[in-house]
């Protein structure tokens, strides 16, 4: 969606290149890793971002648009929750495939809408705090006979956290699949291993107990040799959003016991839990115009620990890469956003494949471009380039409200997409060297785990490119899909030109209404990309969208409705079939 809401909403109803780093790009392109154990991912899209590099990359180019060929209900609450917020806040799972074979992730249960819709608490347990009684299960559906037909259902104990933790954004539940294992989320820290009929559970537990305030978050990865790697966060059980938290990142061999190790012990240099982290001056309730004159206030940092929707990557060699966060979150003051009360403190990780570190690279005081760069909204005689909200050097933060996972770069580079909020909140993407080096940062709008396409000696990167806040005449947008060099550099841009919001009519027909001037927003949160550099992705206007080389338009198809909408991924099977979502339903298209 175009802004983040904030708690108080909800409860109403929020180009750098550094050649001079070393490493940077006056050091030349770095050589591509030949790995052979990751040489190759396959055509199956067996989890986030297709492999466990999550780069995205398809083996097939797409039959084209021509016809819907199935569709599966994955989220049937929608209405109820749209009504309720406002619009769908939710991050998806991708649809997962091997062969002929799709397991996807299907919300059931019950959702209670609150009355009236938006106010909380009346009846019980209505809108947000429906979370404990949805049910996430997986799907297996298989092509059969050119129909997809449903086979079998895994109901899941998983549950998100409490809405108030991740500021009522729904966090991602994501399975994954890898030769005759299908890994799912589960309760209390756990995950379940399933054979390909989701049948015969075997249960994943490295804490010995099932604890209601553990969480699995973000995408289970799993390496090329059967290696599963997931994120727990564990939260204070008595004060689950003002307490601290644990974060543990778990490793389970095929035929050995599971290991975990906590973040606070994987981030090199990171500050203890009590140690002082600078917060906004908004949190300390001082007036501005900022950056205030005073210098930032500060409060206790809290343990290290994942986003609640990130991942690990894991990059030629199996290197490691996983995001860390200062956990501290405060209770907000009337009105204020979560996001003014959090610890300025995130990092990019390097792991070696037994969990021991490599390195560790600090996003916090990162960077120059804030008063007087890309913000002008700032105290007149601030110092240039500081962030106005701590007078500081901007920080790359990792954010709940975020599924950005890391993209492990053929050359073993790492790319982050992190949030920064005084460029109308459309963040940075952030690449790090295969020894922990900064290599550039690029200025865009964000949220998203781009794609890589991979030709000849080089590679280019795909991302959604959103500008939330415009200028006069335009209130807001563009909207882009863009390409950059492996240096971060532009290559192209596509525009979203459509201004009419649609919905579908019963006989199939659309009904529209001229409401977007600016276009729409990319929704895409993890886009693909044909061999040939085709970009697949789908937009809040409600279509699916073939791209070609260049930022020309091949095709796109009008699948649901044009909803302010979920953060939703893209697949493409071996045999071209595109699996793109729109309003609760996954539809497969094809020829």
């Amino acid at each position: 969606m175009k802004r983040h809401l904030t708690v108080a909403a909800l409860l109403a109803l929020t180009t750098t290149a550094c050649k001079d780093e070393p490493g940077g790009s006056d050091a030349g392109p770095l050589p591509f890793i030949s790995d052979p154990l990751r040489a190759d991912a396959g055509c199956d899209w067996g989890q986030w971002g297709q492999n466990w590099a999550h780069t995205g990359q398809s083996c097939v180019a797409a039959q084209g648009f021509g016809r819907a060929l199935a569709t599966i209900i994955f989220d049937p609450h929608v209405d109820k929750e749209v009504e309720e917020t406002g619009g769908l806040l939710a991050h998806y799972g991708s649809p997962l495939i091997m062969g002929d074979d799709l397991y996807m992730g299907v919300k059931a249960g019950t959702y209670t809408p609150c009355d009236p819709p938006g106010t909380l608490g009346s009846p019980q347990g209505c809108g947000l705090d429906s979370w404990p009684t949805v049910v996430w299960t997986v799907e297996h559906h298989a092509w059969v006979s050119g129909t997809l037909q449903f086979q079998n259902r895994y109901q899941s104990g998983w549950k998100p956290p409490p809405w108030q933790v991740v500021n009522g954004w729904e966090p991602a539940f994501q399975a994954a699949v890898q030769g005759q294992s299908v890994f799912v989320p589960e309760a209390g820290g756990t995950v379940v291993r399933l054979d390909r009929q989701l049948a015969n559970p075997e249960v994943i537990n490295p804490f010995g107990t099932v604890a209601s305030n553990r969480y699995v978050t973000g995408p289970l990865v799993v390496d090329a040799d059967g290696t599963l790697l997931y994120n727990v966060i564990e939260l204070d059980p008595m004060l689950p959003v003002a307490g601290d938290a644990q974060g543990y990142l778990v490793r389970v061999s095929p035929g050995a016991a599971p290991t975990k190790v906590r973040y606070q012990d994987l981030v090199t240099g990171a500050p203890a839990p009590t140690d002082l982290c600078p917060f906004s001056f908004a949190s300390a309730n001082i007036a501005g115009p900022y950056p205030a004159s005073v210098p930032a206030p500060t409060g206790p940092c809290g343990s290290q620990r994942p986003g609640f929707n990130s991942g690990p990557a894991i990059g030629p060699g199996g290197t490691i890469f996983v995001v860390s966060r200062a956990h501290h979150v405060l209770p907000p003051q009337a009105g204020e956003s979560l996001r003014n009360r959090s610890a300025n403190d995130s990092s990019l990780v390097a792991l070696n494949s037994d969990l021991t570190p490599k390195w560790t690279f600090r996003m916090r005081e990162l960077l120059d471009d804030g008063c007087g760069v890309l913000t002008t909204s700032c105290r007149s005689g601030a110092p240039r380039g500081v962030d106005p909200s701590t007078g500081l050097k901007p920080s790359v933060w990792v954010w709940d409200q975020s599924s950005s996972v890391p993209v492990a770069l053929p050359d073993g580079a790492v790319l982050y997409g992190g949030l920064t909020t005084y460029n109308g909140s459309r963040g940075h993407l952030v690449k790090v060297s295969p020894t922990g080096q900064l290599m550039g940062t690029y200025d865009f709008g964000w949220d998203v785990t781009p794609a890589v396409w991979r030709h000849g000696d080089t590679y280019s990167i795909i991302t959604k490119d959103n500008h939330y806040f415009g200028s006069a005449p335009r209130t807001e947008g563009p909207y882009d899909i863009t390409q950059l060099s492996r240096d971060l550099v532009p290559e192209w841009k596509f525009t979203s030109t459509e201004t009419r919001s649609c919905s579908t009519l019963p006989d199939a027909g659309l009904d529209c209404v001229s409401d977007h001037p600016d276009g729409f927003e990319w929704c895409i949160n993890a886009p693909a990309v044909g061999p040939d550099g085709t970009v697949y992705g789908n937009s809040e206007d409600g279509r699916v969208y073939a791209i070609r080389q260049g930022g020309q338009l091949i095709e796109q198809r009008f699948l649901l409705r044009s909803l302010g909408a979920a953060y939703t991924p893209i697949a493409v099977d071996s045999q071209g079939r595109v699996y793109s979502m729109n309003g609760g339903v996954m539809t497969v298209v094809g020829q």
